[in-house]
């Protein structure tokens, strides 16, 4: 919400002729984000709060887990480089020990990032691995996912069943793209 107030500002400055398309627009997509973030924390909260504990390859879930209520036992790769390091196997040990411990229902891999290592760490704990969540793939290409809000609610859906628990339908303007009011010279 706040990138899209600084967008709306910056582009308002740079084309004050279409101020008012980008003010509508804005508040527009504000007010799917803010019901984005409501229903994300309905379904967070249809987990039982022991399963709420989240372990992916690496720490690109922190703010989402931060936000919406889920504890972050670790990471194959704790910190935010999301290049292929493998993770020394004392690592891997002690997290495969402490998901074991807390008895964590699910672990995430993610698109585009190999599974192995996971797989590796779900067997050791003796943890089932959840389906791949989206980190950050958007465009047209990408169908349903291919924006914010979808994106969110996919990988909503893939925590939130994976730990226990059930989400309900999405708004149905979260379900599809809109067809904002656009000008060209913009």
């Amino acid at each position: 919400m706040a990138a899209v107030h600084l967008i709306k500002e910056h582009l308002s400055e740079l084309h004050p002729e279409n101020a008012d398309l980008f003010e509508k627009n804005a508040k527009f997509y504000t007010t799917e984000l803010a019901e984005l973030h409501q229903w994300i924390k309905t379904q967070i909260n249809t987990v039982p709060e022991p399963q709420r504990i989240l372990i992916t390859g690496h720490n690109a879930f922190l703010h989402y887990g931060a936000a919406y209520g889920l504890r972050n036992l670790g990471s194959l790769n704790p910190n935010m480089s999301t290049a292929h390091i493998s993770p020394d196997p004392k690592h891997l040990s002690e997290l495969a020990s402490a998901a074991r411990q807390a008895k964590v229902p699910a672990l995430f891999p993610e698109v585009g990032h190999s599974p192995k290592l996971i797989k590796a760490l779900a067997r050791e704990a003796g943890i089932n691995v959840a389906p791949a969540l989206t980190v950050g793939n958007l465009g047209p290409e990408q169908g349903e996912t291919g924006t914010y809000l979808g994106l969110m609610q996919l990988n909503t859906e893939i925590i939130v069943t994976a730990l226990g628990g059930k989400t309900a339908e999405a708004h149905e303007d979260h379900k599809h793209d809109h067809d904002h009011e656009h000008d060209h010279k913009h």
